[in-house]
């Protein structure tokens, strides 16, 4: 790249060669042998050298050599040269063609062209060498490039003056226009025989497998039309509709017989009238049939196989619309306006793919700006803007209920809907279509309720799977509507359109979701009036559908669905009988696992409140026998329930932990409830709820109670409330299992406190004392470390002053006649020993690391240099924070530790040793970490009367320790230790 701009000097390069100098010394040569070297590099170095190399033969004193560079080019392809070389070879010609324009293609135009056949066709070319080289997609992109930029050659060099509405503003009068383009009158030479054979390539290439080919072909397209007459431009218009028609296709016909390979076709025919209206080359008198062909795009989805094809075609059938309706006037595009609003707003509201929503959206968005002649265009507008369709179902459940307001566009909506969406392969897509079919109908029920339903019941007979599903749905979904706005009698024709569904439909390949809908319409269609119709040809027989179809279906989706429709039922009619024979299934020996799930999801969604009878009598005399769990069954289901307090899962989308947390605290609420109020009957109760399982509940509580996380907090103190204050407790939790100390967590959270758990400021004052209660002792203070690392001040900065405030006024040693009085080594041991048992554990050791900071920060250590045992409880927490911190990775970590290090240099019975780790971490291998030490330091000497300091403030302050080198960094980290020896111990 640095070479190519020695090409761009203004002089020859002949006057800085060397006299008499040989060939391969030539400048010229040089460039060209170095340029030739990297051509067939497959990164960036070849894009490099074809500029260095195009730079080079566009110089005027280099124009006599480009036949040769051109020959050499076409030999190389034809000796085989790989596909990257090849492309390089086209890359040059392609600059030289684009910056240096017909002023250096035009004389060589017959050498261009023999490089462009070198490469044969784009489709199936002439022998197997070009044969491969067409298979690459950069070959074929470039070949296009090289085609379109030959013909500029060939054409008038300015484009043909076209009336472009709203194009770039120009001032009246100014002739701007007029002088960079040109009209038919002033074009008098003759066409080039090989425009013809050019836009046939283009017509081709648009047709190409790779959207990079066919988008290059239809910019070229457009610019070679651009350069022809009115005439000449319009065929080249028909050539590009005629692509619509390349496997039979007229505009009156169903896209549904497409193949899928006519995806590329036409997604090339899209692109191809976009580039086109952008260059204002439709004619008025082409623009109905562009009109047709485009809105026909925006259907374009094809089946293959377990998905569809056409998004592409659908996107691009966008962008062709709003380059028309920026191009063309209101005038031309008058007759077409609503058709086009209406294709747009359908796509932007039903498409399933985003981006076509999006695009559809903006397409809308233009026409409504520029021509300010679509009905109600702001109103939908703003129901369809950029953010409203992102969301797939906000746009089917919120935008399209809003935009169906409009007359002139709700019932186009439900046809789409109707046609296309309860017809999607995609069972997402059919229930969103029949939910937004609802909200629709819902604008004018009355009418549109009825009418729908009615063809909906053709459909249910129909032998496409998806067709039937979506019809069902849209039944239940459209009862529901019924149901909410009081039409009673519409509804039970829902419930008799039923009747039309074919029992063997729900033994077809995938019948689960048929068998799933029709539960789901019984249970929105189903009243007392459904109930007592007589058997007749229009009566469904409900029953077989929820009980012999849904009830017994392997599918749990299914099996929910029949439960829901039996519930809704059971208000309705006594299901007594129904459920003895539930009974029977249940309680058989071949009974599977699957009927016996059914049944129980059944069982428990019953109106039993409905009817007097002995119903719930029967199922609990059933089902007593799983009433009762074994001790050991109910004792692993407590332990289990418990473990996923400690879950603390964090990934991209921050602690989901938090979610299992809170779920296990409401969990263990209920739980631990109703085993108290079921103590009589839970005999021996120890072995149901050992006490030490209890008392490890009421902890975990506790704990959850002081984490980080507000919700999480407000979870816990909403259930510890309800676990201190239940009356079933408070009754049966006696001898080992009454809660130690009660008083002092009654005293703390009084039973009419209102202020919830994730206020700080109110809790955390509260919890340290809690730290007496030995019981509870490990597991508080394992949360309160936790919350104390945490970066939420809200709860950091109120519990470390309550935790300071806390430790200064324990005694500094156990007092036997205090009862329930926690001391200071005590307190120290507990901070000890959680570090010593979680050594390699970063996620314990950097909150108890940050923790000892805090202690420090609030005096709470200096207490500990009165006392011998203090003092050596002080050694400990230094070496638990320094020793083998040369081997920690994380920084997070090393810089807690440096942290506490630093903070010991200030404590007596530690000075000295921390001096030596100071050193450690002064002259760390992570610079940042040996500039965050000397930065400690200074604070440290600022903050601390240690003495005489200056010349060790001097040289932390004047040392880079991020940019020297770690051998130097290590000098000064000694020389700063021993200047920090003789502030500290004066040696």
């Amino acid at each position: 790249m640095w070479l190519s701009l020695i090409c761009m000097i203004p002089f020859d390069l002949a006057r800085f060669d060397e006299p008499a100098a040989p060939p391969e010394r030539l400048i010229a040569n040089r460039l060209d042998r170095i340029g030739k070297q990297y051509l067939a590099y497959p990164g960036i170095e070849r894009e490099s050298a074809a500029m260095l190399l195009a730079r080079l033969y566009m110089r005027t004193d280099m124009l006599s050599r480009v036949p040769d560079h051109v020959d050499w080019g076409i030999q190389r392809i034809r000796e085989g040269a790989s596909t990257f070389e090849v492309i390089g070879i086209m890359q040059i010609a392609a600059i030289m063609m684009k910056a240096g324009g017909a002023g250096v293609a035009s004389p060589y135009i017959d050498h261009f062209r023999n490089l462009i056949e070198a490469l044969g066709s784009t489709n199936a070319s002439t022998n197997l060498l070009t044969s491969n080289l067409t298979k690459d997609t950069l070959v074929r992109k470039y070949r296009i490039k090289l085609i379109v930029r030959l013909a500029m050659c060939e054409l008038p060099g300015k484009p043909r003056k076209v009336n472009i509405q709203n194009r770039a503003l120009v001032l009246p009068g100014t002739g701007a226009e007029a002088e960079d383009a040109y009209t038919d009158q002033e074009y008098d030479a003759s066409i080039p025989d090989s425009i013809e054979e050019v836009i046939e390539q283009l017509v081709t290439g648009a047709q190409d497998e790779d959207t990079a080919v066919r988008y290059s072909s239809a910019k070229g397209i457009a610019r070679v039309a651009s350069r022809l007459p009115e005439a000449f431009s319009d065929e080249i218009v028909d050539a590009v509709a005629a692509l619509f028609s390349v496997h039979g296709t007229n505009l009156a016909d169903d896209l549904s017989d497409l193949p899928p390979a006519a995806e590329m076709t036409w997604h090339g025919a899209c692109l191809s009238y976009a580039e086109l209206a952008r260059s204002g080359m439709i004619s008025a008198s082409r623009v109905k049939e562009a009109v047709g062909w485009i809105c026909k795009a925006l259907l374009f989805d094809i089946r293959k196989g377990s998905h569809s094809v056409g998004s592409s075609v659908r996107d691009s059938a966008s962008y062709a619309l709003w380059a028309l309706v920026r191009a063309q006037s209101v005038e031309i595009l008058s007759s077409h306006l609503l058709e086009i609003a209406i294709r747009l707003v359908t796509n932007s509201l039903f498409d399933r793919e985003v981006h076509v929503r999006r695009a559809a959206s903006a397409a809308y968005q233009e026409a409504v700006g520029r021509t300010g002649a679509i009905p109600h265009g702001i109103d939908v507008l703003r129901a369809t803007d950029f953010y409203a369709v992102s969301i797939r179902s906000n746009a089917f459940l919120v935008a399209a209920p809003q935009v169906a307001a409009f007359t002139e566009y709700r019932q186009s909506l439900i046809d789409h809907v109707m046609k296309t969406i309860i017809r999607h392969w995609d069972p997402k897509m059919r229930v969103l279509g029949s939910q937004a079919l609802r909200a629709m109908c819902g604008v004018d029920l009355g009418v549109l309720g009825p009418r729908i339903a009615l063809e909906l019941r053709s459909r249910l007979r129909s032998i496409d799977v998806n067709e039937t599903h979506g019809a069902l749905l849209s039944l239940a979904e459209i009862s529901k509507e019924f149901n909410e706005q009081g039409y009673e009698n519409e509804r039970l024709q829902c419930f008799k359109h039923l009747s039309a569904l074919p029992s063997s439909a729900f033994q077809k390949f995938r019948g689960d979701l048929i068998v799933e809908a029709a539960c789901y319409l019984v249970s929105e269609s189903i009243s007392p009036a459904a109930i007592n119709l007589a058997p007749a040809n229009d009566t469904p027989d409900w029953r077989y559908i929820i009980l012999e179809n849904g009830m017994k279906h392997q599918s749990e989706a299914v099996q929910a669905a029949a439960s829901v429709a039996i519930s809704v039922a059971s208000g309705f009619v006594d299901c007594a009988k129904d459920i003895q024979t539930f009974v029977k299934e249940f309680q058989a020996k071949n009974a599977s696992s699957t009927v016996q799930c059914s049944i129980s999801r059944a069982l428990g969604a019953l109106a039993y409140d409905q009817f007097d009878n002995e119903l719930l009598e029967i199922v609990i005399k059933i089902t007593g026998s799983s009433l009762k769990f074994s001790p050991s069954t109910l004792r692993r289901i407590y332990a289990t329930v418990l473990s996923g307090l400690d879950d603390y899962t964090v990934d991209q989308r921050g602690d989901v932990g938090s979610w299992v947390r809170m779920a296990t605290l409401r969990a263990v609420a209920s739980m631990s409830q109703a085993i108290f109020r079921n103590r009589l009957r839970l005999e021996p109760f120890e072995e149901y709820l050992p006490p030490d399982l209890w008392h490890q509940a009421i902890g975990g509580v506790l704990k959850q109670g002081v984490e980080r996380l507000d919700n999480v907090r407000a979870v816990a103190g909403e259930q510890l409330m309800g676990l201190l204050w239940n009356s079933d407790i408070r009754s049966h939790a006696l001898g080992p299992w009454k809660v130690p100390g009660l008083n002092k967590l009654e005293s703390a959270f009084p039973l009419d406190q209102t202020v919830p758990w994730n206020v700080g400021e109110w809790l955390f004052p509260r919890v340290p004392p809690l730290l007496d209660v030995a019981a509870y002792r490990k597991v508080l203070l394992s949360g309160i470390i936790t919350s104390l690392a945490s970066r939420n001040e809200s709860a950091q900065l109120p519990l470390a002053d309550a935790l300071c405030t806390y430790a200064n006024t324990l005694p500094l040693s156990p007092e036997p006649e205090v009862a329930d009085r926690w001391d200071l080594l005590g307190f120290i041991d507990s901070l000890l020993e959680t570090g010593r048992a979680n050594t390699s554990a970063n996620t314990v050791m950097i909150p108890l690391l940050k923790t000892i900071d805090i202690l420090f920060g609030g005096e709470v250590l200096a207490r500990l240099c009165s006392e011998e045992d203090g003092k050596k409880r002080l050694i400990s927490v230094l070496g638990l924070a320094g020793k083998g911190a040369e081997r920690l990775k994380n920084v997070e970590r090393i810089t807690a530790a440096m942290k506490v290090v630093v903070d010991f240099v200030a404590l007596t019975p530690t000075a000295s040793s921390a001096s030596e780790y100071v050193e450690l971490f002064l002259g760390h291998r992570f610079p940042r970490v040996s500039a965050d030490t000397a930065e400690a330091l200074y604070l440290l000497m600022q903050t601390q009367d240690l003495g005489e300091s200056e010349e060790l403030e001097e040289l932390l302050l004047q040392t880079a320790w991020v940019n020297i080198d770690e051998q130097i960094r290590q000098q000064k980290a000694k020389e700063a230790v021993d200047l920090l020896r003789l502030v500290v111990l004066g040696l």
